[in-house]
């Protein structure tokens, strides 16, 4: 019997994927400037180094 490698994504990945989706919705335009790292990291309840 052999089983299926478990892969589990990673939280900046998870991320990156939320704020793509968010950016492709129109949540901000084009130009606009992201909110800092420090806002990012308050808002997904993650540390400063996961958002860099």
């Amino acid at each position: 019997m052999s089983f299926a490698k478990i892969s589990t994504r990673k939280i900046y990945e998870q991320i990156a994927d939320q704020l793509k989706q968010f950016i492709l919705e129109g949540g901000w335009k084009s130009g606009e400037k992201l909110p800092s790292t420090k806002e990012l990291s308050e808002q997904f309840q993650v540390g400063r180094s996961t958002m860099r």
